[in-house]
């Protein structure tokens, strides 16, 4: 099967920057901004959280579900307040 260039099948390509702010991220080296730029990166690239989920194919568009799903829900362990969620 041929994927389309917006297939969400088709994982996003990183820029050496956003790998290396991923590996530093899991090595616990990460730079304030390296933290950020991973973050951004997972929930806007991997994840396409802020996009349209809706593709022709229904299986396409089920795929791009389960990934916004994962990426609103790091959005809103971001957005959480812990004193009082945590009640």
């Amino acid at each position: 099967m041929k994927l389309s260039e917006s297939s969400p099948l088709r994982p996003p390509k990183p820029e050496k920057k956003h790998v290396g702010a991923i590996q530093a991220l899991s090595r616990g080296e990460a730079s304030e901004h390296q933290q950020k730029l991973a973050l951004d990166w997972i929930v806007k690239e991997l994840c396409k959280a802020h996009d349209l989920a809706f593709h022709p194919d229904q299986r396409e568009t089920d795929f791009a579900l389960g990934k916004q799903f994962i990426g609103k829900q790091i959005i809103k362990m971001t957005l959480i307040n812990i004193g009082e969620y945590f009640k």
